[in-house]
């Protein structure tokens, strides 16, 4: 995977998370849909892979989760377009 950029949150416990977003071409890219869900309504799929809770320390030493996530590197290309 090729990194993309780190978001920083919390969760409802007041955690903080970092969510690592890749990216890969063996990931599916999006694609436009029927879907089943939304009463066959048009919608957008956008495949990705999710990593396990990791759980880490941040650069202040101080607990924190991470996820990597993993999209189509033609996700990266519609948002840098």
């Amino acid at each position: 995977p090729e990194p993309y950029c780190i978001i920083k949150t919390f969760n409802s416990h007041n955690e903080k998370v970092f969510i690592n977003i890749t990216t890969h071409k063996d990931i599916l890219p999006p694609s436009e849909e029927h879907i089943l869900e939304m009463n066959s309504q048009l919608g957008v799929r956008v495949p990705l892979s999710l990593s396990e809770k990791k759980e880490d320390f941040d650069v202040n030493k101080k607990p924190c989760l991470v996820f990597d996530v993993i999209f189509s590197d033609k996700v990266k290309k519609l948002i840098d377009e």
